[in-house]
């Protein structure tokens, strides 16, 4: 019994008419609320209130004033933005003395109060790249070189020569798609381009070394004189052109979040002795950043910053339907495929017709009865 899919999974459809209100009961409560269907929810499926797209739209709209709603979309942006990657981030101590198990947990909190602020409030959704405020507490403020707020995770304001806007110039999403030593240009535009643009970049030829020669203390070389080896690769020229240019435009930003003006590198001595190589003191060379950045085949789109890339992404459609994609994948528990592109395309028209209020993208999602037949595993991240 207990390997049977019908315990393993909760299943979306069903060839019994009696048991397809709890179905949709079932498929309402793990998107919308990220749990089992209640007594109420239950109810409703009896007395046949979920047998029409507008019975279900209603229930759909009663359910995003439960409480519990916000629990499943903290679900739902965790998943998208991978909070996992950043909790179990490490960095070199050495260079980054302010990263810790604090810090990461506050980066998660940061974010998502961010999306529930745009979420509950009926602001426009494509400010989650655009917007010039986040939501922080002293440990994020000394990171960001802000006053810290009254009240942790109160609203604070960027300064305009901050550059920062939206989730791109989040801590969150600069120290998850950096490594322990420093910045990854290559992970930055290849998350963007996955989960921003919905776009799939190959993995690298099982042939190809993938690693970077390690820089040099006789020949210091920032990024972008690092990353050329990719372009200079027939063999990976074709995914990095795609990837790297988007993540050397944000390199103003370091493996943290922290803003910094030059590319600094240390070089600590080699010395026999454990206690000396504690105390030694490194040789410090900092280099000029070219943050120059471009999202190719996208027109128009060159920037230097993530305020400029956010209000790029912010204004293309594919951006916007890639929104609708990750919410629907996070649902529907797969990928899209060719046979959701109507039910996508019907969700993408409400979503802008709402003017970007991700409510009623929950809504266009839910009060369809087309989803193709699928299955989800309860508690496993389906986004990925």
């Amino acid at each position: 019994m207990l390997h049977s899919p019908n315990f393993v999974f909760w299943m979306e459809e069903t060839s019994s008419p009696k048991w397809k209100p709890y179905a949709t009961a079932a498929r309402l409560a793990y998107f919308l609320w990220d749990t089992t269907p209640d007594e109420g929810l239950l109810d409703s499926a009896a007395r046949g209130e979920l047998d029409t797209p507008e019975g279900v739209e209603r229930t759909a709209r009663r359910m995003l004033d439960s409480p519990k709603a916000k629990g499943g979309l903290d679900e739902f942006v965790s998943q998208w933005l991978r909070f996992d990657r950043v909790l179990n981030a490490a960095r070199e101590r050495r260079y980054y003395p302010l990263f810790n198990r604090e810090l990461a947990t506050a980066m998660t909190e940061e974010a998502r109060r961010f999306v529930g602020d745009l979420v509950w409030n009926d602001r426009n959704f494509m400010q989650v790249f655009t917007a010039s405020y986040s939501f922080i507490n002293s440990d994020l403020a000394a990171v960001y070189k802000v006053g810290p707020p009254p009240h942790d995770f109160d609203r604070v304001e960027f300064p305009p020569e901050a550059e920062r806007a939206g989730l791109l110039g989040q801590t969150l999403f600069l120290t998850l798609t950096s490594k322990p030593e420093g910045t990854a240009p290559t992970g930055r535009g290849l998350f963007i381009r996955e989960q921003f643009l919905c776009e799939q970049v190959p993995p690298p030829p099982p042939t190809v070394n993938a690693n970077l020669a390690p820089v040099e203390e006789s020949k210091p070389v920032t990024n972008r004189e690092r990353l050329a080896a990719h372009t200079n690769n027939t063999m990976c020229a074709g995914c990095h052109n795609l990837i790297d240019p988007i993540g050397l435009g944000l390199e103003k930003f370091d493996a943290i979040g922290m803003r910094r003006e030059k590319h600094k590198l240390l070089f600590y001595p080699v010395l026999e002795s454990m206690v000396a190589a504690r105390t030694a003191k490194p040789k410090i060379v900092e280099l000029d950043l070219d943050t120059s950045g471009v999202v190719t085949g996208l027109k128009d789109s060159q920037f230097t910053s993530p305020r400029q890339l956010g209000q790029l992404l912010a204004g293309t459609s594919q951006c916007q339907e890639c929104i609708v994609k990750q919410v629907f994948r996070y649902m529907a528990g797969r990928l899209d495929t060719p046979a959701d592109r109507p039910l996508l395309n019907r969700a993408l028209q409400d979503f802008q017709d709402s003017g970007f209020r991700f409510k009623e993208l929950l809504v266009a999602l839910t009060k369809t009865r087309e989803l193709v037949p699928a299955r989800r595993e309860v508690h496993v991240a389906s986004n990925h």
